[in-house]
């Protein structure tokens, strides 16, 4: 399927979706789509402006769409009242309140920050976060909880910078392994929020304060100057000259650059007109060295032209502002430039009001005609009494980003040709502006919102489910299965989505794993649930996809050949040919097609070192093959099994099972439940979790994250393997519940208890019974509810599961770490938790094989192995997080967590204590014939 028709599938859907979840906030008048789609260069990958405006009112604002009052600003003793009466032009003349949409209020803050100095949209929501240190309320007149401060009421609170400031210093002290809690971590938040406002607001032009990074470029640029004549004055009398002449090409500007950045008030202008005359003068000096046969030479003066791009751009960048266009940095493209503060794309603030240091690089008229653009596009929106305003500001959109695009084009191989010792040919490529069509996938993404439907819809199956009882119990079971399916879809397409914006398997944060859990707890339970039914057709499909034993036969049309032999060898050939080509698309898309990296998902190259040959290459080499061999067999047969499967599954269910089809599902529907609960609460806790535990906006991966191969294999089986213990864990736990506060039976037949130990299936059960004298008899024994039986089953099949994923899941890991860290096993507390998990399940299962654990073992076992999982797959990061590892680590959550653990054992505590009650309580009965 070529790209193109998958991205009219997406923008379809997208559409309907996005038709049935718009925002009742959302301007209906204003087409900001081409403001949607313009590319900005963020956390290094390229975004849409869509995904930055979200990301950037979530980190101010605490939400994407916050209701904004103005009321809560009302003039006082810390708010200006022309502030105010500036802020009263942001709303109508009705409404003091009002609920702004993320590309709305970024694009406001920009372009009339003045107008927000006294809204409080802020979040500081906190009860002694504001009466402790900010001095407000909590409540307003009419008795509402206040959330927001504005930034001038924070910017006149000396005690919160002060507290700031001392948590800084404690923080720095402490180390990593120090987390903020309580009152320090909301002072974190709220300076953070304020910041982060600060610096996309920032402008030259009405700041009184240059840059904070521009001293500092200007001292780093002056030191490689010194270093620059030290180490030619070393050197022969030519040399020497060289550096007569280098110092006083820069003396003079330099100097003016120091003088006029000590000053109170910076001149922008004259500062400008200095970097531009050092620029130059530092260029002209040092592009004929980069081509010198000396190396050393030739590095230092590619550090000289590197630091004074620098010093120019560091006087229109403050380090964080909306980067909207590939710079001219020559730093950016260099392969060696880990020293560097290079900046690859320019900012809005210096795009627009820079004169002369970063318009004399680009191309005039193209630069000139976006700048205009933009200028009408800012005034037509800030006159809101324009007449005809909403067209205006339509046609000003669309003209800026075409101007822009333009003028990216013609930057991008200006870029090329930058003064550098080597160009790094992927970061070139990486930071240029991307082609026309780059951000529908993530533009879909985020108007559908995949993840947030698929609790909801998870919900309603779970819903479905509960209510499965009287008349309607098999509409209702089959609609919640078919809304579970649904709703592991909607994961699934989220997933997919994600992986066609960053070209990475899209399982490299908590985010990711927790909904990685929730789709496979979900697709284990349906699948439990629904294996009477699917089984035969499945057993029938597979068997139908295999190779043909003679396809000379079909050829052979003999009367005494029968048409159901014929019919099978053809449909058998018809699979083979399916297979054979979705294998080559399978080897293709694995072994052949680059990924992000540069190099296929699969790489089947046997890669060789600078030492040589090595046993865990040739190893790694080994596994590769193994993993692509089956994948490329198994997937197609798959493919092939599942499509016939659609065929033979309901043929089975008329002509085979009948009632059945209905019947044996809904007597597993406990599988399905927990499925279902599972699929909710860990969809609904990834979706809405702060952003310290799990960070659902798509970021660019850490490098040793980059390796498709691995990362798909260990996270997938481990995640998995998480998947299945959830399973038992959540069946477990309906099965204590039963313990706790089912209905005991009593039986008088001592031959029962006989009888059920006689054979080795039934050994746990007989564990569930417990007769009063085993002298006596009869005797009157308790046995444990019916459904702990059949739960107890259930738990041990996907205990059964997780501890076959677990074992392949710490395998691949560790050939994963040697292969990344040249070690297989360093005791790091991930590998040594991870190890403890998978003995814990495994003493689980060999206790209940032996016999040593019966019903009731298996259920407090399930709660026991998965605390194991959560200290592996939460505890690790967020209470050690330490070790090779420290790259998934977090803070945050740690109470609720704890909390949650404690609560789940207390009540196993409570089942046990009722179940040794229950179980040690029976009393022998004598009849009047003994007697």
């Amino acid at each position: 399927m070529s790209s193109n028709l998958v991205r009219t599938l997406f923008s379809l859907s997208g559409l309907v979706f996005g038709c049935l979840i718009s925002p009742v906030c959302a301007d209906v008048e204003i087409d900001a789509r081409p403001w949607h789609a313009l590319p900005v260069f963020h956390e290094g990958r390229v975004m849409p402006m869509d995904t930055f405006s979200h990301e950037a009112v979530l980190t101010i604002c605490g939400r994407e769409y916050p209701l904004i009052d103005l009321r809560d600003a009302a003039p006082n003793g810390n708010v200006d009242s022309s502030m105010y009466r500036s802020a009263r032009l942001l709303f109508s003349e009705k409404e003091l309140s009002r609920k702004f949409t993320p590309h709305e209020l970024l694009f406001s803050w920009i372009v009339e920050p003045e107008k927000w100095e006294a809204v409080p949209f802020l979040l500081a929501d906190n009860k002694d976060l504001r009466e402790k240190i900010l001095n407000l309320p909590v409540h307003n007149s009419d008795g509402n909880r206040l959330r927001y401060v504005s930034p001038q009421q924070l910017k006149h609170c000396q005690a919160f910078f002060d507290r700031w400031e001392e948590v800084q210093k404690r923080t720095a002290e402490e180390g990593k392994s120090f987390k903020l809690v309580g009152l320090d971590l909301q002072v974190k938040k709220l300076a953070e929020a304020y910041s982060r406002y600060r610096e996309l607001t920032w402008r030259p032009s009405i700041s009184s304060e240059l840059p904070a990074r521009f001293p500092l470029k200007v001292r780093k640029l002056a030191d490689a100057v010194q270093s620059m004549a030290k180490r030619l004055q070393k050197s022969s009398s030519s040399d020497k000259a060289d550096v007569a002449e280098l110092m006083k090409r820069v003396a003079d500007p330099l100097q003016e650059i120091l003088l006029a950045s000590q000053s109170e008030f910076p001149d922008h202008v004259r500062l400008d007109s200095a970097a531009v005359s050092l620029r130059s003068a530092i260029r002209g000096w040092a592009k004929p060295k980069l081509q010198e046969a000396d190396k050393a030479k030739a590095g230092l003066a590619a550090e000289l032209i590197h630091a004074a791009d620098e010093v120019s751009f560091a006087l229109y960048d403050n380090g964080a502002g909306v980067y909207i266009l590939p710079s001219l940095d020559s730093a950016s493209v260099e392969t060696n430039r880990a020293d560097f503060d290079s900046r690859p794309w320019l900012p809005l603030s210096a795009f627009v009001e820079a004169p002369t240091i970063i318009v004399i690089d680009y191309p005039q008229k193209e630069y000139r005609n976006a700048q205009n653009a933009f200028d009408r596009l800012v005034y037509f929106y800030k006159n809101r009494e324009e007449p005809d305003r909403v067209r205006k500001i339509n046609e000003s959109i669309a003209e800026f980003a075409k101007n822009l695009r333009i003028l990216a084009e013609a930057v991008d191989p200006l870029r090329a040709k930058l003064p550098a010792v080597q160009i790094d040919q992927a970061a070139l490529a990486a930071t240029a502006y991307p082609p026309p069509g780059y951000a529908d996938y993530e533009l879909i993404y985020n108007d559908v919102d995949p993840f947030f439907w698929s609790w909801i819809v998870a919900l309603a199956a779970l819903v479905c489910l509960a209510m499965a009882w009287g008349f309607w119990k098999h509409v209702a079971f089959w609609t919640g299965v078919a809304l579970l399916v649904l709703a592991q879809l909607g994961i699934l397409c989220g997933f997919a989505l994600r992986m066609a914006i960053t070209k990475i398997v899209p399982l490299t944060g908590m985010f990711e794993t927790i909904l990685l859990v929730a789709f496979s707890a979900a697709l284990f339970g349906t699948v439990f649930a629904l294996l009477p039914v699917l089984q035969p057709g499945l057993r029938r499909a597979w068997k139908l996809t295999t190779v043909p034993v003679s396809v000379v036969r079909l050829f052979r049309f003999k009367v005494e050949q029968e048409t159901s032999r014929r019919d099978e060898e053809i449909a058998r050939s018809v699979a083979l040919a399916a297979r054979i080509a979705i294998a080559f698309g399978v080897f293709y898309l694995l072994c052949w097609m680059p990924s992000a990296t540069g190099h296929p998902y699969f790489s089947l190259k046997l890669s060789v070192s600078a030492g040589g040959l090595t046993l865990i290459a040739i190893v790694a080499w080994a596994v590769r093959i193994a993993v692509a061999a089956l994948c490329i067999y198994y997937v197609p047969r798959a493919v092939a099994c599942l499509a016939v499967g659609l065929y033979q599954i309901p043929r089975s269910w008329f002509l085979e099972l009948g009632r059945d089809a209905l019947r044996l599902p809904f007597e597993r529907k406990a599988f399905a439940i927990v499925g279902a609960a599972l699929a909710f609460l860990a969809a609904m806790a990834a979706y809405y979790a702060p952003s310290e535990i799990a960070q659902k906006g798509i970021a660019s991966p850490l490098p040793i994250l980059r390796d498709n191969f691995w990362l798909s294999l260990h996270v997938l089986t481990i995640g998995f393997s998480y998947g299945a213990g959830a399973l038992a864990w959540g069946l477990g736990n309906i099965s204590l519940a039963y313990y706790l506060f089912g209905k005991y039976r009593s039986s008088q037949s001592a031959a029962d208890n006989v009888e059920t130990k006689a054979t080795e299936k039934n050994v746990a059960e007989s564990s569930d019974y417990a007769p009063s004298d085993p002298v006596a008899a009869p005797l009157v024994r308790h046995a444990a509810p019916q459904e702990c039986v059949t739960l107890a089953g259930y738990v041990y099949k996907a205990t059964q599961v997780a501890v076959l994923l677990l074992v392949a899941g710490t395998i691949f890991g560790a050939l994963w770490a040697d292969v990344a860290w040249g070690r297989f096993w360093g005791w790091d507390a991930k590998e040594v938790w991870s190890l403890i998990t998978l003995l814990v399940y495994m003493a689980i299962l060999h206790a209940r094989y032996v016999g040593w654990s019966g019903n009731f073992g298996i259920a407090v076992g399930s709660v026991f192995g998965f605390t194991a999982i959560i200290m592996t797959w939460y505890g690790v990061n967020f209470l050690f997080g330490s070790g090779l590892h420290s790259y998934a680590s977090g803070a945050g959550g740690r109470s609720i967590v704890t909390l949650l653990v404690m609560l789940n054992w207390v009540f196993a505590l409570f089942a046990a204590v009722r179940y040794t009650a229950k179980m040690s309580g029976g009393k022998s009965v004598v009849s009047a014939e003994n007697a």
